[in-house]
């Protein structure tokens, strides 16, 4: 699999959420570059989810404080969505870690198709009400 590049069409506009998701982005090439690898390496695989796993919560927490700031109408949708996101993620450790099967190709192709769908949506949509309503990054627990 190819990396998955960084590039215009992902970019909000809002430097620290572009930052935030350009790190995700070197998380998931992380995945790829082990893939392609072809050494299969279970311990170094779920390092790197549980390093996504962490990295994106942290990122949820970030745009839920943006969120909670003022009446966006998208609240809901994208709360969902990052609820939704994680129970899966979880999920995929959780099968990985019992050794159901080699879910390595299914969870990459999870991350890749919901990290571009999500930014190009639904990320994008929030980074103009952020703008917007110059909100601001204060009070974030880091």
């Amino acid at each position: 699999m190819d990396h998955l590049i960084w590039g215009k069409k992902f970019e909000t506009n809002v430097p620290m959420i572009d930052q935030q998701h350009q790190k995700l982005f070197q998380i998931i090439n992380n995945l790829v570059d082990v893939i392609n690898s072809g050494v299969s390496n279970r311990d170094v695989i779920f390092s790197i989810l549980s390093q996504m796993s962490d990295y994106s919560q942290y990122h949820f927490r970030f745009e839920n404080n943006l969120i909670q700031q003022e009446d966006y109408i998208g609240r809901t949708r994208h709360l969902n969505e990052h609820g939704l996101y994680l129970k899966k993620l979880c999920n995929f450790i959780d099968d990985f870690s019992n050794e159901k099967t080699d879910l390595t190709s299914a969870i990459l192709n999870f991350l890749v198709d919901w990290w571009s769908n999500h930014i190009i949506g639904i990320d994008q949509e929030l980074a103009e009400h952020v703008i917007k309503h110059h909100l601001s990054f204060s009070g974030f627990d880091q």
